[in-house]
């Protein structure tokens, strides 16, 4: 099977980064919510061991 040169599809990061780019907000003023307090990562998220 071989691939034509002509053609080019998107690479992997390219198509996280799109998808990823749906969630976030356009703007920082769309963003609401607690402005102080704790947050609790999930632990895919966590590098460093700390969670909280």
């Amino acid at each position: 099977m071989s691939v034509s040169s002509g053609s080019s599809s998107p690479s992997a990061f390219e198509l996280l980064r799109e998808q990823y780019a749906l969630r976030l907000p356009s703007s920082l003023e769309e963003l609401a919510g607690p402005t102080a307090g704790t947050v609790d990562l999930p632990l895919h998220v966590a590098w460093s061991g700390r969670r909280s």
